[in-house]
């Protein structure tokens, strides 16, 4: 996914279905690739993760 925000902003992602192969606690990895050139900084937060059972 390439989002750029000019300014803050809330952005809704849905990133598909996945199915865990058991039942237990589970990390979630988030990864930053690349930057503009042009951008003195980049920066990444999470409010929110909504996981709705299938």
């Amino acid at each position: 996914m390439d989002e750029y925000l000019a300014s803050d902003a809330y952005a809704v992602s849905d990133l598909g279905n996945f199915t865990f192969p058991s039942a237990g606690n589970y990390a979630f990895k988030f990864t930053v690739t690349g930057k503009d050139a042009a951008s003195s900084s980049y920066g990444m937060s999470f409010d929110d993760f909504t996981l709705t059972a299938q």
